[in-house]
């Protein structure tokens, strides 16, 4: 039977009675709860092994409530001393400046000093980049607050995004090219290993996205524990157990600092792209049947891909290419197949029509290598002016 905020009860693994509530049914008192998440978190990156001692982390910080947590917990398992769940490495915050190309309240260098201040409460060391260092080979980072600079080529990045038609294309240019920009980071740094603050409420959303957007040949490295795409640096998503409710949850117990500098003003519907009507859609299921995003999680972690993973790369988001042989009658295929019918017309030979379907992208950019796409980024691509 659910239960009402008003009415927690007792806390299901003590005596004392609840004051959070799970899922409708399960209460916890304050200290249980956070032993739950903290054991959620460490045992998510313990039982995959993903970790080993000394190794070097590069922690992906955003500013959110998701990736505040993760500091959060990283710096209370490297604390918890004699523990047989203490997590022993060495974590670097790391912080890419989205300024240019998002809209969050803060200037950037208020967002700097802030997440410098946020790091430094928790005594671990921060780096922080322009976004539009992905153009560079060797992206420079700086790890001084007194260091910050104004970058040279905010001007390139905005041409690149203010190409863009739709919100759904800008959100994966961004996600794109977000990635590639930490993986180069992390190698400079001689980090191996990423953690991102994804938890299971945006890895569910993500699933349904990624699959709207044409990239079901990579949901295993996109909504996995770890993301492997690159040989030399694993991305690894230690939140993944963990649902945005309880995040916000344990934001509010351990009383972590919110930072008001990378709020995102509400100005856009939800219906604005495919990742936020995806999101909202699930939330709202999630409010009246809590085993909607588990369920849509745990799916995920069942799917697997066909294609070969040491095979040819996409040369925008370096996913293994799904494009080079598209099976007859396949998913793809079909759709390729439709959007040549629709432009072409009827009246086209068939000829015509199959050269039409293996064709690359006509369009190109000096910013972007296009030259072997995969089937997501050249819908992405084909989104731009």
């Amino acid at each position: 039977m659910r239960k009402t905020d008003g009415d927690t009860g007792q806390c299901k693994r003590c005596p004392n009675a609840g004051s959070i509530l799970l899922r409708g049914y399960d209460s916890y008192c304050k200290d249980c709860f956070v032993v739950y998440v903290n054991h959620k978190f460490c045992s998510t990156i313990g039982k995959m092994r993903a970790v080993r001692h000394g190794d070097k982390v590069l922690i992906a910080f955003s500013g959110g409530i998701s990736s505040s947590a993760m500091v959060h917990l990283v710096r209370e398992s490297i604390e918890r001393a004699g523990s047989q769940r203490r997590l022993v490495f060495q974590p670097t915050v790391f912080l890419i400046l989205e300024k240019s190309v998002s809209s969050c309240y803060g200037s950037e260098e208020d967002c700097v000093s802030t997440a410098a201040r946020f790091c430094q409460n928790y005594d671990l060391p921060f780096a922080w980049c322009h976004l539009d260092e992905y153009f560079n080979e060797s992206p420079q980072f700086y790890t001084k607050v007194e260091d910050f600079q104004r970058s040279g080529r905010q001007a390139q990045l905005k041409e690149l995004f203010k190409k863009v038609n739709s919100l759904t294309a800008k959100e994966d240019l961004l996600k794109r090219t977000r990635t590639e920009l930490l993986i180069r980071v992390a190698k400079l740094m001689d980090h191996r290993k990423i953690f991102v603050g994804s938890n299971s409420s945006r890895i569910a959303a993500d699933l349904l996205t990624f699959v709207a957007q044409g990239r079901g040949s990579q949901l295993p490295f996109e909504i996995g524990f770890s993301d492997t795409h690159d040989p030399d640096v694993t991305i690894i998503r230690p939140m993944r157990e963990i649902l945005q409710d309880e995040v916000e949850k344990y934001v509010e117990v351990k009383e972590i600092e919110v930072l008001e500098a990378f709020a995102q003003p509400e100005v856009m519907s939800r219906l604005s792209s495919i990742g936020t009507l995806t999101q909202d859609f699930l939330s709202s299921l999630q409010k009246d049947f809590p085993g909607t995003v588990p369920t849509v999680f745990r799916t995920g972690d069942k799917l697997t891909t066909a294609v070969k993973q040491d095979g040819e790369k996409c040369s925008f988001c370096k996913m293994p290419l799904d494009s080079t042989v598209i099976p007859p009658s396949s998913a793809l295929q079909a759709r390729l197949y439709s959007s040549a019918l629709s432009t072409l017309g009827k009246s086209a030979s068939q000829e015509v029509i199959e050269r039409f379907v293996v064709s690359k992208p006509e369009k190109d950019f000096s910013l972007i290598d296009c030259s072997h796409l995969c089937y997501g980024c050249s819908l992405t691509i084909k989104d731009c002016t």
